[in-house]
């Protein structure tokens, strides 16, 4: 089993330009911020975000990366996001509960509702 995260993203896929011609084409501008992060010092930080946004979006060619690389692959994408807002329905009681517990861990929150969801916004 492979596991494809922020430490190793660069030297299995970035760096790999086989691998990149065999993903989807909306993928393509990731690789161009990487190559700007790299030569140009002042861009450095675009190539990080590059390797950030690539994690979001590679789950969805986990199928291509399995060929690729012969074995299953799992895609480790972090949370860097500073707010998330999430919206529940209150009309099915047992999935408002489960979705709740989901939230366990996460001192920074505020919730307000109406007649029909529960809207939760958590912060870092």
């Amino acid at each position: 089993m492979l596991i494809i995260n922020f430490l190793n993203v660069e030297k299995l896929i970035f760096e790999d330009s086989d691998l990149q011609g065999m993903l989807p084409s909306f993928m393509f501008s990731y690789f161009e911020q990487w190559k700007l992060g790299k030569r140009v010092p002042m861009l450095k930080q675009t190539g990080r975000q590059a390797m950030l946004d690539i994690l979001e979006v590679l789950g969805e060619a986990t199928e291509v990366l399995e060929e690729y690389f012969g074995e299953t692959v799992i895609v480790e994408s972090l949370n860097y996001h500073a707010v998330w807002n999430l919206t529940i329905p209150l009309d099915d009681e047992k999935r408002c509960c489960e979705q709740l517990c989901q939230l366990e861990g996460c001192p920074n929150f505020t919730t307000w509702m109406d007649d029909k969801h529960l809207y939760v916004s958590l912060w870092q």
